[in-house]
């Protein structure tokens, strides 16, 4: 008996740590983590970082020469490392692909998200195609009945319940008033 118990646990232990890991150490930073996730698009980083990889970031206390760190320029993020400057005056930055031409700003510390953690290669170009599938049509469909079901069997559960109180409540009432 005991060890039955253990063994339903088992499988609530392993999601629980794996959440617990995933708040600590995956969390997205805007969901308050710090962890920020870079899908690469271009070819400023090769041999480094590839077309389509995910680039996973770790915000830290200090940045180095070296360091592989993302930043906003305009409207996106671009992934380059630190080839000089200071924390103090700005970072200069050159992507590993682009022959020895630093870029032509400097990134204040305050603008870093983060430095290069670890890379899934060909990560990105899988979650896009991910979310390209979960966009279609025939998906949107299947989402929007699967919900319409769930929500309707709880609408007809609950109306079967009130429909058995009813009934319940009714017999008790005859019973009494057929006894007395």
């Amino acid at each position: 008996m005991r060890l039955v118990k253990i063994a339903r646990a088992i499988p609530w232990l392993i999601i629980i740590v794996l959440v617990v890991g995933w708040l600590v150490l995956l969390r997205p930073d805007y969901l308050g983590g710090a962890t920020g996730y870079t899908i690469v698009t271009g070819d400023s980083m090769v041999p480094t970082l590839q077309p389509g990889d995910l680039a996973i970031t770790r915000g830290q206390r200090e940045y180095a020469v070296g360091d592989v760190v993302t930043f906003p320029v305009m409207n996106s993020i671009v992934i380059h490392r630190i080839t000089g400057g200071t924390a103090d005056d700005g970072f200069i930055t050159r992507g590993d692909g682009t022959s020895g031409r630093d870029d032509t700003w400097r990134v204040p510390v305050e603008d870093i998200k983060g430095s290069l953690w670890f890379r899934v290669p060909g990560g990105g170009t899988y979650i896009l195609n991910l979310l390209s599938f979960l966009r279609t049509p025939a998906v949107m469909v299947v989402l929007a009945v699967s919900i319409s079901i769930l929500l309707l069997s709880d609408v007809f559960r609950k109306a079967r319940h009130r429909r058995l109180e009813i009934r319940k409540r009714r017999q008790e009432y005859f019973r009494i008033a057929g006894g007395g």
